[in-house]
């Protein structure tokens, strides 16, 4: 069994929400392009959907993460997310 066919739309799911939080120096929470993208890989890569088994403590971040993004999306947030999370990453790799 090929593990990377497996594994290939989870990593098509994280490009579409992850890249456009780094493609500039500033992500608009306002915008909705990010949700449409994310909606558009989940509906060519349903039938995987199934068989994928998340971590159970990636669930809780993820759905935190969700919960994050809807809040500063309805406060309109523009974000610094590249500098923000370059600076977190920096920091955990300490």
């Amino acid at each position: 069994r090929d593990v990377l066919a497996g594994a290939q739309p989870g990593r098509a799911r994280a490009h579409a929400r992850t890249a456009p939080l780094l493609a500039g120096p500033t992500f608009d929470f306002g915008d909705g392009a990010i949700i449409d993208a994310a909606r558009a890989v989940g509906r060519r890569h349903f039938r995987s959907a199934f068989s994928y088994r998340p971590v159970p403590e990636l669930v809780f971040v993820s759905r935190t993460l969700s919960g994050m993004y809807w809040l500063e999306r309805s406060l309109g947030a523009r974000v610094r997310m590249r500098a923000l999370l370059h600076a977190v990453a920096r920091k955990g790799a300490c």
